[in-house]
């Protein structure tokens, strides 16, 4: 999301409203690029953490590689059903 240099509340629902599509079919999500206004409003109205947990924050594409590459659980190499984001 290092495009994104602001969100506002209706950007929130959509987001969640997203978030909670690919939760609920079981698609792992990490997010790259956050800035600091987006993150903020995040952690404000609570979707960090508890749906988007820290350790799905990554600074960048090749972060979020690693991450995925070195956690055992729940986090491993994308699958048919599963993507990764990079906005």
């Amino acid at each position: 999301m290092e495009s994104v240099s602001y969100i506002d509340l209706s950007g929130v629902y959509a987001l969640k409203e997203a978030v909670t599509v690919l939760q609920d079919r079981n698609i792992k999500l990490l997010v790259t690029g956050l800035q600091a206004q987006p993150k903020d409003m995040l952690t404000e109205v609570r979707m960090i953490p508890y749906i988007i947990p820290e350790d799905a924050l990554c600074r960048d594409f090749q972060s979020a590689i690693k991450t995925l590459s070195a956690s055992p659980a729940p986090y491993h190499y994308p699958q048919k059903n599963e993507i990764l984001i990079q906005a």
